[in-house]
């Protein structure tokens, strides 16, 4: 189609072919590398990055991951994909990412169930390992998918960083989604008198609450969430 489809307020939504594409091309890179490494990272890391360190940390990932060095021009584009990424998840805009909430996100890209996936991402806000997550800690997390799925619904459209229209929108229905997803859990757990859930609790409960989860292989999800 043309540049007038998949804008962010016609009632297009987001035009599932950039999904597929921009999706494709970041689960490629992504899927070089592993989970652990991915969350050995994120905890050792001093809480936040900036772009340059957020640029080559990954990019060097995944250059280990492939076990070859990128041509410069796929590195470019690589690190132009990062770069947008990397603005989505700056909702402050202070030039600096958390990274626990990053690779909440990021863990969606990566080889592995929708269960593994969400494990990985539990164990990350669990540094007590006390196999439980409290209603804010799986807000963050939910607010992280949201804000890929979308991202790469919409990373074609978008040339370096989302405008101010199209953050905002973002984070609205992240805010949205994320809020349903939750309290819908909470509530389905224990009338919502539960401050802490257990993990294999929320996992039970999380696809039925928020079905776009299922879609953590990502293709058309973003026409799916727009759509609830």
């Amino acid at each position: 189609g043309g540049d007038g489809e998949g804008n962010l307020d016609g009632n297009k939504g987001y035009a599932p072919s950039h999904v597929v594409q921009n999706i494709a091309r970041a689960k490629v890179y992504f899927q070089a590398i592993p989970s652990q490494v991915l969350y050995d990272v994120c905890i050792k890391s001093k809480g936040s990055w900036n772009l340059k360190q957020f640029q080559e940390l990954i990019s060097g990932l995944i250059e280990d991951g492939i076990e070859e060095q990128l041509e410069p021009r796929d590195l470019l584009k690589l690190r132009k994909d990062l770069g947008i990424l990397f603005h989505v998840f700056d909702t402050d805009k202070n030039g600096e990412v958390d990274s626990w909430e990053f690779a909440a996100g990021i863990f969606l890209l990566l080889e592995g169930s929708a269960t593994q996936k969400l494990s990985f991402a539990f164990r990350l806000f669990d540094q007590q390992g006390t196999g439980t997550i409290s209603r804010v800690e799986l807000f963050t997390l939910m607010i992280a998918f949201v804000r890929v799925l979308l991202l790469y619904s919409l990373s074609e459209k978008i040339e370096s960083k989302p405008t101010p229209t199209e953050q905002a929108r973002i984070e609205e229905i992240a805010y949205h989604q994320a809020h349903k997803a939750v309290d819908a859990i909470f509530q389905r757990a224990g009338g919502g008198k539960f401050d802490r859930l257990g993990h294999e609790k929320v996992m039970a409960l999380a696809m039925e609450c928020a079905p776009w989860l299922e879609m953590l292989d990502l293709f058309s999800v973003a026409e799916e969430v727009e759509a609830v």
